[in-house]
């Protein structure tokens, strides 16, 4: 594995700081990932996942004692070009219309790359580009309007003008939630082709621990703003007792293989997918 393109450590962030208002997000947190690699952070609700990932486009900048490296830039350093940075890094928000701000899908989606000097057929080529790679058929979507889009296809819109910039990093904010599981699975082999073919580093935060499974190379957790956990999939969900205390389910399958072992069938420990639960029957009934 490479040496890390983002290394976020010990990182705090108070909110309102100083008022009464003031709402603490991150006490000690980190995340550390590889070129190339897909790094999924998962927590409960209120875990400062959304903080966290803001300090990777240098949304938000580190507070004393901690540290936001990203592309070998420290985003501490007020010399640091941060537009420089966001043209590098992808960020798709969990709610899509926030993101979202054309009259049309296709202004919205050519916004990033006209910014960085596309025009014309080339403008026009990379906008179909992201909008077939995530499903939009560029002559159906190209001139509709952006707000009457469905919810799926807001996030899908979203996500294209994004992939548009093609940035070397991209952070997913819960941004496949809401979609059915055919389109969470078009995105996903989308993303697995971005990561293979050209080396896309993709940072995933989702509460879904299959899309965990099916995505990731990696997983961090984080509870009430302290990083509890890193390291491989397998290992990290793997770990029923630790995904309890974080309130955390495990995945479907993890959680059948346990329900099959409590009712006498001697099937494996830390079984994450489906085929691997029925690969374990199979064994299990031709011994």
């Amino acid at each position: 594995m490479s040496a890390p393109i983002v290394q976020l450590s010990h990182l705090s962030y108070t909110y309102l700081a100083g008022t009464e208002l003031a709402a603490t997000a991150l006490v000690d947190a980190s995340l550390s990932v590889s070129e190339g690699e897909i790094v999924a952070l998962v927590g409960p609700s209120g875990a400062g996942k959304s903080t966290l990932v803001s300090f990777v486009n240098g949304l938000l900048r580190p507070e004393e004692g901690g540290r936001a490296v990203i592309l070998g830039l420290d985003t501490h350093d007020p010399a640091a070009d941060l537009s420089a940075l966001r043209s590098q890094v992808g960020l798709v928000m969990q709610h899509p219309h926030q993101q979202l701000f054309e009259r049309y899908v296709g202004d919205d989606i050519a916004y990033g790359p006209r910014q960085m000097g596309l025009s014309g057929e080339s403008l026009r080529g990379r906008v179909r580009w992201a909008m077939e790679a995530v499903g939009l058929d560029f002559e159906t979507f190209v001139d509709r309007r952006t707000f009457a889009l469905s919810g799926g296809e807001m996030r899908r819109a979203a996500l294209a003008g994004v992939l548009a910039m093609q940035p070397r990093i991209l952070v997913l904010d819960e941004a496949t939630a809401g979609l059915d599981q055919v389109g969470r699975s078009q995105v996903h082999e989308v993303l697995h082709r971005l990561q293979s073919e050209q080396g896309l580093t993709i940072v995933l935060v989702t509460n879904e621990m299959d899309e965990v499974v099916d995505m990731a190379d990696s997983v961090s957790v984080l509870v009430k703003g302290h990083t509890v956990a890193s390291g491989a999939v397998r290992e990290v969900l793997g770990d029923a007792s630790l995904m309890e205390r974080c309130g955390l389910t495990v995945p479907e399958a993890t959680e059948l293989a346990q329900d099959l072992r409590e009712h006498g069938i001697p099937i494996g420990q830390s079984l994450l997918s489906d085929g691997e639960v029925e690969e374990a029957l199979w064994h299990v009934l031709h011994r």
